[in-house]
């Protein structure tokens, strides 16, 4: 599944363009928390673009689940979330990698901790959450985690730490879903919409 759709709000030159929750992508979870992070998140553009991409792949022992969206404005590039099954790994490699997958390092260096999965990390510029996932769909139940990271691009301005949390915490809730892990996502209850 993946598109594009583009988002205008009046004169192509005359500000911020709306993020509509209905053109939002499948795998942020709710696309209407989505939105409203979304409109904190990233900077003022005349429209937004939003491309998506899910699969989940249980042929085989091991499967697989991988997601991503892609949002530009303006033809410039400002946030990717990915998400996707890994083999079972401690937590503290994990931190290590997914800041490596990082564009940019220092937003990704300077990330500090907070309350999600078993271990999440965020500053204003990058968030990430690592989740246990064990698989029973399969023919054998197959420990697997998954890894869940939002980043806004350098080219944005900075993000809402907080909102950037929530929406990347909406992610892993998705990915936790879709990726048929029978643990618990320790996620927390999400804000609602009025917060």
């Amino acid at each position: 599944m993946g598109g594009v759709v583009f988002s205008l709000k009046g004169d192509l030159f005359a500000g911020r363009g709306e993020i509509r929750s209905a053109e939002v992508c499948d795998s942020l979870g709710s696309r209407e928390r989505a939105s409203a992070a979304l409109t904190k998140i990233l900077p003022d553009r005349n429209a937004y673009q939003f491309e998506d991409s899910v699969r989940f792949c249980s042929g085989s022992d091991v499967p697989r689940y991988r997601s991503t969206c892609f949002v530009t404005g303006d033809g410039d590039q400002l946030l990717v979330a990915q998400s996707e099954s890994l083999q079972n790994e401690p937590s503290n490699s994990w931190a290590k990698w997914v800041k490596g997958q990082a564009v940019n390092e220092s937003s990704a260096r300077s990330a500090t901790a907070f309350d999600a999965g078993e271990k999440a990390l965020a500053s204003e510029g990058f968030a990430a959450v690592f989740m246990p996932c064990t698989f029973t769909g399969g023919k054998k139940r197959e420990p697997l985690n998954t890894s869940v990271s939002v980043e806004v691009k350098p080219s944005a301005r900075r993000a809402d730490r907080g909102k950037l949390m929530e929406l990347t915490k909406s992610a892993a809730s998705f990915a936790h879903e879709r990726a048929k892990c029978d643990r618990l996502a320790k996620l927390g209850r999400p804000a609602t919409s009025g917060k």
